[in-house]
């Protein structure tokens, strides 16, 4: 048996005046069982008149038909509402374009980065930016520690009952340095000049004494580096030192309290010197660390490129006091221009070159240490809050004879045709000529012929590194740890009537400095922290959620288009009043065919039949 409805369609209401008016019949059947077909034609009561309703036009031209459902029992008529109309597209246009409109949103945060756009922005060398202020006065106390090597035996060694010189270690004496960077001046070229200023302090908490009361035995710099560097002088030089010697009653081992010998104590030779060639020493007073550190009025002029270009590596120096190289070492840019005194593209380590790669070699200048530092990368790590950084250390080969590294022939001294040996590096052409040298602490990774003449020297590789940790994307320095260690060359010399030459043909240590820099202020690490650890997984997780939420989005638009474009239909009526029929559409991508339905006048029956 089947079970019967009647759906009645009209695009045009009817009116109670009694005029005919065609309503559009269209019979639904669901089989209630499988049996053979019933040809019997059920009949319907319909309404003579009905509500009118205006005429309206769907988005593709036709007009839009209302839908009446004829109920058997009660024979009225009942509004049918499509469930999917033409409109429907508009609902779900809107939900595909604010999809895409977040994955367009997501993709854009992720292409402009801007936690990039920030970082940019913090190290750009500027008046007022994160990167101008740390380098203009650097919040963070370096401290120097000083430790001296203290000679035991030098009595028994002088009278030559010891073969050894017999030294213990002494220290540390810690000084904080300060550094501001004066009389800035920003440069059309993109460079900057500037003069740095240096000023130490005493840190008594973190020494192991007082350096004003402490003794020490230390060897006397002025005696016998003078005679080390008049070994090769005509011997009327060396007569007339001879001389000198005897009538001051001079000893190449002199007993300082420590804060005289790094300092400065009146000295006979340096006041004679002082007096008779100003030019040459220029000072009353000798002190080794004053002398050390005392670097002058400098003008440096570094590199700010504004664009990348891979010429200049940016804060590396440009200038130093006017020249592009090291005077000391005979920088000519025509005629002389080496690795030993060239400064291009190295940097004084306040700030780094970004975006630093593995295997980049960095190259640190200090006059202090009269020449180039290369440093290389080791190992990457993170520190205790989370934050990357890259460890360099100084080259294996920083110190090496030219037998074993090439670039280190400069530092020999041609004119006598001497190279020292591996591990030490001549710094003497910065230090009035007396024959001074570096080297690491305890001559670590030196030649180990140098550790035969002394006993009480230990390397030790933890101890005596030196090494950088650089957060690389930022360039910011994190911790630094710096070891070097100042030797006297004693050269063969020609005085044989008294005892400096008991210390001929040796490399005697005098003390060994390790600059450190262990704990960034609390500004730097915040900035850090924001940086590296709170912004880029709050960056992440809203490229995420863009894209995510828009792909929702999107899929549940196709979706939609989908569902409506397999049940949407267009209606097209005949202009023939009596017999009239409507074409069903299906979609454009099906295949379309049409159901013919009669038209029956409202004054002529109230039943519709279908027609096959």
């Amino acid at each position: 048996m089947k079970d019967k409805r009647v759906v009645l369609e009209s695009n045009k209401p009817s009116n109670t005046s009694g005029d005919t008016e065609p309503i559009l019949a269209r019979q639904e059947s669901t089989d209630s069982n499988d049996g053979g077909d019933d040809k019997t034609t059920p009949k319907t009561k319909t309404s003579s008149s009905a509500t009118k309703t205006p005429t309206k036009r769907n988005s593709i031209g036709a007009r839009k038909v209302s839908r009446i459902i004829c109920d058997e029992e009660s024979g009225k008529l009942v509004p049918l509402t499509p469930a999917l109309d033409v409109s429907s597209y508009k609902g779900y246009l809107r939900l595909s374009l604010c999809g895409f409109a977040l994955m367009a949103l997501s993709y854009a945060i992720h292409a402009i980065n801007p936690l990039e756009v920030v970082k940019n922005k913090l190290m750009k060398m500027e008046e007022g930016s994160f990167a101008f202020s740390i380098w203009k006065k650097p919040p963070v106390k370096v401290y120097v520690g000083v430790f001296l090597f203290n000679i035991t035996n030098s009595e028994r060694f002088l009278s030559g009952q010891d073969k050894k010189i017999k030294v213990t270690e002494i220290g540390p004496y810690v000084y904080s340095e300060m550094l501001e960077n004066t009389n800035i001046m920003f440069n059309s070229n993109n460079t900057l000049s500037f003069m740095p200023y240096r000023t130490l302090a005493f840190e008594p908490e973190l020494s192991v004494g007082d350096p004003t009361v402490d003794l020490v035995n230390v060897i006397n710099i002025p005696l016998v580096g003078i005679s080390s560097m008049l070994h090769s002088s005509s011997l009327a030089f060396n007569l007339i030192l001879r001389m000198l010697v005897q009538q001051l009653d001079l000893h190449p081992v002199k007993t300082l309290s420590v804060d005289e010998f790094l300092w400065g104590y009146d000295d006979p030779l340096i006041n004679l010197g002082s007096k008779f060639l100003p030019s040459w020493i220029h000072f009353s007073r000798f002190g080794l660390l004053d002398r050390i550190l005392d670097e002058g009025n400098n003008t440096v002029t570094m590199n700010i490129p504004k664009d990348k270009d891979s010429n200049k590596i940016p804060f590396s120096i440009d200038h130093y006091n006017g020249l592009p190289g090291i005077k000391q070492w005979g920088y000519n840019p025509e005629e002389n221009r080496t690795k030993c005194n060239d400064l291009k593209n190295t940097l004084e380590g306040v700030l780094f070159p970004r975006h630093l790669e593995k295997n980049q070699t960095l190259h640190l200048y200090r006059k202090a240490f009269c020449r180039t530092l290369p440093i290389v990368y080791k190992r990457e790590v993170v520190n205790e809050r989370g934050i990357p950084m890259y460890v360099y250390e100084m080259a294996d080969d920083a110190f090496d004879s030219p037998d074993k590294n090439q670039d280190n022939a400069c530092y020999c001294n041609h004119d006598q045709g001497t190279c020292l040996p591996s591990g030490l590096s001549d710094i003497s052409p910065c230090y009035f000529r007396i024959p001074v040298a570096l080297s690491r602490p305890h001559f670590f990774k030196s030649d180990p012929k140098l550790l035969d003449d002394f006993d009480g020297l230990y390397p030790d590789e933890e101890k005596h590194t030196t090494s950088f940790g650089v957060q690389p994307d930022m360039g910011v320095p994190m911790f630094v740890k710096t070891s070097i260690q100042i030797n006297l060359v004693v050269r063969k010399t020609k005085m044989q009537q008294y005892s400096v030459r008991k210390f001929d043909n040796k490399i005697i240590p005098i003390f060994w400095l390790q600059v450190n820099m262990t704990q960034l202020p609390d500004s730097v690490n915040f900035l850090l922290d924001l940086c590296f650890i709170i912004a880029p997984p709050i960056q992440t997780a809203f490229i995420m959620f863009f894209f995510l939420i828009g792909f929702t989005l999107l899929v549940i638009a196709t979706l939609g288009y989908i569902r409506t474009g397999r049940f949407i239909t267009n209606t097209s009526i005949s202009n023939n009043t009596q017999d009239r029929t409507i074409a069903m559409l299906k979609p454009a991508w099906g295949r379309t065919r049409y159901t013919p339905i009669q038209i029956i006048p409202m004054s002529n029956t109230h039943i519709a039949e279908r027609t096959r």
